[in-house]
């Protein structure tokens, strides 16, 4: 009845719907409030595919040059665009995830059980 009444107020020719799997719960998550450098750089030796979200360009280039012999990938606001289209277009799947804010491309796919994304202040000392 709702789906009706939304389609009509909408104007919604063909409504698509998740499927099941999309229900899936696929990730952890975890707030953190201490520094977490040592813990980010554990986990990347012990070979997780980790994925780092922070916000500004000054730290993850900081961040970049702490973990630099494990084989990362730097993508910040300062590459072009066409640098970022290259690299965003990856169908990249992580098994971990640290942010100061969003959620995603951590078990993209529900295949790897729940993983955790880790939500922290990172705080200036890197």
């Amino acid at each position: 009845m709702l789906k009706e009444w939304i389609r009509e107020e909408l104007g919604i020719k063909k409504m698509v719907l998740a499927e099941r799997e999309d229900y899936k719960e696929r990730v952890k998550l975890k707030r953190i409030y201490k520094d977490i450098m040592e813990e980010m750089e554990e986990r990347v030796k012990e070979g997780e595919k980790v994925l780092i979200c922070v916000n500004t360009v000054d730290k993850a280039q900081q961040i970049y040059r702490r973990l630099k012999g494990y084989n990362g990938l730097l993508l910040h606001g300062r590459f072009t665009t066409r640098d970022r289209e290259k690299k965003e277009s990856l169908d990249i799947d992580y098994d971990r995830m640290y942010t100061e804010q969003r959620c995603g491309r951590v078990n993209r796919k529900g295949l790897k059980g729940i993983c955790e994304v880790n939500i922290y202040n990172l705080d200036s000392r890197i």
